[in-house]
């Protein structure tokens, strides 16, 4: 099959799961034998795209310039209001049909949570919407009804949920990377398939390093202007992290991530944990640590963070959230604390015993490369679109 995948842009460093796996689908459904085009609605960095042979390659506004499809296209009053809301420019949906013609793609992929209206235009071949989290699910997940700060995101859930079903009809298939997403996401999007397609992780990029280990040290990493890894650092912070500097005052907490807000900045100074801040590699820093920790209490979607440190081979905590989208039915690849006492009695335990924290990252390891494999995954979702008649436009 002939796979056309749209996106915004691909920039580099790979700061977001959406590059991230974006990136990994196109590379591993090429190396599995399907052309690969790219219609990037902004300038991409070319670094970022290394390692593809792209078919076909164009940036939005060329398109759009030699394509004679009308400027403004057909949409309902819904799908007119958020391309309004996302700050989408109208002209991209004919550009996205053009791309689809000029590329000869037989399935379209539209990448990102605000570029599903891009299927609004006639398209003629399989449309698939990347989704990878359901949108109403996370901000769900942020919703503490005890604290008015958090009260917005139910009306963001609100206008996800119409988001998803106004654009319903648009899609063939919607890929999301857990069955808990996929449940969320039939409720409101009925008339669409849904396939699990859950993250892999490039375990030759994301191996052992050999580094020396600091005593006593967690580490956390992700994008800290993202409000599921702030609310996880911010609670390790306040229920964990304080009474271990209470019990061990030589132990250490670092943190890595691209885009740190001024709240994740306060809690540095605060709670006394060492922040660094877009660093483009962070592979040997991380590894120098003891135990990662992934005290997730919302968001939706697999952690990212656990594929890369299981692929490392480090021992891993992780709250139940954390484990989204893992097969219960598979080994565990990390210790799972449910409250803080958990927390403390697993760093503890890890900090003291280093033929734990090895047999730990061995299984994380295993289990890697045998459950987390792009390879896989890739394969699956090609499966699914091939039993999938090809329709134009409903």
């Amino acid at each position: 099959m002939k796979f056309l995948f749209v996106k915004r842009r691909f920039a580099w460093p790979r700061a977001t799961g959406h590059d991230v796996h974006t990136y990994q689908m196109m590379l591993h459904l090429q190396k599995q034998g399907h052309p690969i085009s790219l219609l990037s609605l902004e300038p991409s960095d070319d670094k970022a795209l290394e390692g593809l042979d792209l078919h076909w390659s164009q940036c939005g506004q060329d398109v759009f310039q030699n394509s004679r499809l009308p400027v403004d296209p057909p949409l309902t009053y819904w799908q007119r209001r958020f391309v309004s809301f996302w700050g989408i420019d109208p002209k991209w949906i004919p550009a996205t049909q053009a791309a689809v013609e000029s590329s000869g793609a037989e399935v379209v992929v539209v990448s990102g949570r605000e570029l599903l209206p891009l299927l609004a235009g006639d398209i003629r071949c399989k449309r698939v919407w990347y989704a990878a989290d359901d949108a109403v699910l996370q901000h769900l997940s942020l919703l503490i009804p005890s604290k008015p700060s958090t009260w917005g995101n139910l009306k963001m859930a609100a206008i996800g949920a119409i988001y998803e079903r106004t654009h319903s009809k648009l899609t063939d298939r919607v890929w999301v990377v857990s069955p808990r997403d996929a449940a969320y996401g039939r409720f409101w999007m009925p008339t669409a398939s849904f396939d699990c397609v859950t993250n892999g992780v490039d375990a030759h990029f994301f191996s052992p390093r050999d580094v020396a280990k600091k005593p006593k040290s967690c580490v956390f990493w992700g994008r800290l202007d993202f409000p599921p890894n702030i609310d996880a650092v911010r609670w390790f912070s306040e229920h964990v992290w304080r009474e271990v500097r209470q019990r061990h005052p030589d132990a250490s907490f670092h943190v890595y991530g691209f885009a740190p807000t001024e709240e994740i900045r306060q809690m540095a100074q605060q709670f006394q944990f060492d922040l660094v801040a877009d660093s483009p590699d962070i592979r040997d820093a991380v590894s120098s640590c003891q135990v990662v920790v992934l005290p997730f209490i919302s968001g939706a979607g697999i952690k990212n963070k656990l594929l890369e440190a299981s692929g490392m081979q480090l021992p891993i905590i992780a709250s139940p959230m954390a484990m989204n989208g893992i097969d219960d039915s598979q080994v565990s690849p990390c210790l799972v604390a449910k409250k803080p006492s958990h927390w403390l009695d697993y760093l503890e335990r890890l900090w003291s015993d280093p033929k734990l924290r090895q047999s730990l990252g061995t299984t994380a390891r295993q289990w890697c490369l045998e459950f987390a494999s792009w390879d896989t995954t890739a394969k699956k979702a090609a499966a699914a679109l091939q039993a999938t008649p090809s329709n134009a436009k409903q």
